[in-house]
């Protein structure tokens, strides 16, 4: 075998290798991404939600204050 035809073989080999490696790269990239994706709606949802009941104790509160004002 000559130099030659051994660096073809160790190129292709590399590139064979680059290829799989850059395949796992994207399903584990792609496997975060959702995984990110499902915990920024999760985290989202739940502060959407506090922030929904903090406004509906200020409004009851206020409510509640011009009631008793009134009466």
């Amino acid at each position: 075998m000559t130099a030659r035809n051994h660096n073809q073989q160790q190129q292709v080999h590399h590139t064979k290798n680059m290829r799989i490696t850059l395949a796992r790269y994207r399903k584990t990239t792609k496997q975060y991404g959702i995984y990110l994706t499902f915990l920024l709606i999760a985290c989202w949802s739940h502060a959407s939600t506090l922030l929904l009941i903090e406004t509906y104790r200020q409004h009851e509160a206020r409510f509640s204050d011009s009631t008793k004002k009134k009466n």
